[in-house]
């Protein structure tokens, strides 16, 4: 009787539990539903898949290392760290999940200082660079800890591994190239973010434009990075920085107070080297001063008091675009590693760059040999005006219009 009721359990368990082929299976097609809503920025949906996931394998590393990065740019830091933990107990030396706790353990990401912890945060970054030498947030997170701790050595290796790993793909490479080549001698150039410094850096780090002082806008709220701007020739103001509350309930940031700074100088005469700004960064993060008094000379602004709004060096422009090869910009923008959901979605920084409507309108960026004067007055003008934000692309574009008229005199 005994045996009879074992045999019917195991008939029952072999009926009921579904084969590892199944559960592995149905894992890949959760992921691969997660992997997807990823790539639309839809955290909320990527996280309804990993939980399908998960239910279906518990202990699938994979799978709560994505789950602890989707919860930790939902903001959720506790939940995140806990996926992150699971992910380890499971698989020790996942790459992915070392990095993404160092993330939710760097002081410059993670909000809750409970769990803010420098050291450790740079020990998984390495951990996770071990495990897999070309590891994006690995590189990415340990990179910009040495440019802020003048590491040079281990910053290098960084930059040279993100090159041999594709993480910026040849547009990219070839949109830095482009505003490093049409930035003024010696300037200080401002940066948006990850997609245009870390591009800037490698080949700064490969002696190209190495007079040029590049800096990251999000990075200049950091004590210590100001600190090694200021030793490279940032003017950066004397006084104990903070960030302020707003009276309309805002925060003017430090990163804001130091640009509002180096405009201030620029007007007055004071500052020794040109002042721009690259096309990637949104009018939004700049002082108001900044894009109303600024030319655009080919990949960058450049800050002119005497200017007015809506001038360009139209020379200076065509000799910098024309320098930069059509086959290099006819690839992806984004790398096959690359895991920010916005940049997988189509950074909208990007759709705002002269180089980039250059490339979708002409034909893989033929601008010199396919376009006539007229057209190339035309669409620069678009992608002009649409960095300042005012430009509607519904509209009907007239070219008589006495604005156009002037702007391209």
């Amino acid at each position: 009787m005994l045996r009879r009721i074992t045999i019917m359990a195991a008939l029952f368990l072999a009926v009921c539990t579904p084969c590892r082929g199944e559960v592995v299976q149905s894992v890949r097609v959760h992921l691969a539903a997660a992997h997807e809503a990823w790539r639309q920025a839809d955290m909320d949906a990527a996280v309804a898949e990993l939980k399908k996931a998960l239910a279906a394998d518990s202990q699938d590393a994979d799978a709560h290392a994505w789950m602890a990065e989707a919860l930790r740019r939902q903001g959720k830091y506790g939940d995140a760290l806990a996926e992150a933990r699971l992910a380890l107990a499971v698989a020790p030396d996942h790459a992915m999940a070392l990095a993404v706790m160092g993330d939710l353990l760097n002081p410059q990401f993670t909000g809750d200082a409970d769990i803010q912890d420098r050291d450790e945060c740079i020990r998984l970054y390495r951990a996770a660079l071990t495990s897999d030498p070309y590891d994006p947030q690995g590189l990415m997170g340990l990179c910009v800890w040495a440019i802020r701790m003048g590491d040079t050595v281990t910053g290098t290796a960084c930059l040279t591994a993100m090159t041999e790993a594709g993480l910026w793909t040849d547009p990219l490479m070839a949109l830095a190239r482009w505003m490093l080549d049409s930035a003024p001698p010696r300037a200080i150039l401002l940066l948006n973010g990850d997609a245009d410094s870390f591009p800037v850096w490698i080949l700064q780090d490969q002696g190209i434009r190495p007079d040029v002082l590049a800096c990251n806008l999000s990075l200049l709220n950091l004590d210590d990075y100001r600190s090694r701007l200021a030793l490279a020739g940032l003017p950066v103001p004397p006084d104990h920085l903070q960030h302020q509350r707003n009276p309309d309930g805002g925060v003017h940031t430090i990163a804001m107070q130091v640009l509002g700074y180096l405009e201030q100088r620029a007007r007055d005469g004071a500052l020794d080297r040109p002042l721009a700004y690259a096309t990637t960064v949104h009018t939004g993060n700049l002082p108001e001063g900044l894009p109303h008094h600024s030319h655009l000379r080919g990949g960058v602004f450049v800050y002119d008091p005497e200017d007015r709004i809506m001038l360009i060096d139209l020379e200076e422009t065509r000799r910098t675009m024309a320098m930069v090869p059509p086959e290099l910009m006819a690839g992806a923008w984004v790398s096959a590693r690359e895991r920010s959901p916005v940049r997988l979605k189509g950074n909208p920084y990007f759709r705002f760059n002269p180089m980039v409507v250059a490339d979708r309108g002409f034909q893989k960026a033929t601008i010199m040999r396919d376009r006539s004067a007229a057209d190339w007055y035309r669409d620069l003008y678009m992608a002009y005006r649409e960095n300042l934000g005012s430009f509607n692309g519904d509209a009907q574009f007239n070219e008589t219009d006495a604005e156009y008229q002037e702007w391209t005199r």
